[in-house]
């Protein structure tokens, strides 16, 4: 192999690791237009993207600020026989959401299922699973979503959520669902966001770090705070290994 040959075999690797970098730095939600319509857009600051004991996950949601973090320890339990495993899990974290006239204290609780069997022969892998999540920043302010679908298998088309569920915003009921599409025309089985629908697009919300928020362009005060009380509890579920 001539230097340079070898040169460009050694640059091709760094070449593509730096894109896949790139590509992790710069992934966005695809924004689904009707949202994109309907909403305001309000950047999340100052999220470092780090859990656990020792990470400060507090940030901002435009002039809402994100305190408190407190997650409690993720518990599991599970087998093994042959070449299947059972896995389940539970968990749950707090948070308080300050900028409004008061502030708001959401509590969060996450469960979840998966098993999976390996083909001895061919070497490939089903994973199916189930997963649910629970927030509440009052007793009329929660929502919660719950799958059980595949827990591997890509989805193929963004309009098919992984996550499904609703929202209670004092008088309003809501329906919630995941998105899973990436600027660019990705899609993926882990959760990129969720959109918040009435009669037509409500609200919607980027969990990719940094984040985003899409916020009715009319809302009183008090159900502003609210609603993105709820959505800083999506920003902030991680469920066990999640690949963002």
């Amino acid at each position: 192999m001539s230097r340079s040959s070898s040169r460009i075999a050694r640059a091709v690797p760094a070449l593509v690791y730096a894109l896949a970098l790139a590509a992790c730095h710069l992934a966005r939600l695809a924004v689904p237009s009707d949202v994109a319509a309907a909403t305001e857009v309000v950047d999340v600051k100052n999220r470092s993207g780090a859990t656990g004991m020792f990470a400060n996950e507090d940030f901002e949601i435009g002039a809402y600020r994100v305190r408190g973090v407190d997650r409690s320890a993720t518990s599991s339990t599970g087998w093994s026989v042959g070449t299947t495993t059972r896995s389940d899990y539970d968990g749950g974290y707090a948070f308080r959401l300050e900028g409004g006239e008061a502030p708001l204290e959401g509590e969060c609780r996450y469960a979840g299922a998966r098993t999976s069997a390996t083909d001895a022969l061919f070497g490939g892998t089903v994973s199916v699973g189930r997963e649910s999540l629970d927030c509440a920043c009052g007793a009329d302010v929660r929502f919660g979503v719950q799958s059980g679908g595949s827990a591997s298998v890509p989805i193929p088309n963004g309009e098919q959520s992984r996550l499904t569920g609703h929202l209670v915003l004092g008088d309003r009921s809501l329906k919630v669902r995941s998105l899973h599409g990436y600027e660019g025309g990705a899609t993926v089985s882990e959760v990129a966001g969720y959109r918040v629908d009435a009669d037509a697009s409500f609200a919607a919300v980027e969990v990719l770090t940094p984040g985003r928020v899409f916020l009715p362009r009319e809302l009183a005060p008090a159900d502003r705070a609210r609603l993105t009380c709820l959505l800083a509890g999506m920003i902030l579920y991680v469920a066990p290994n999640d690949g963002r």
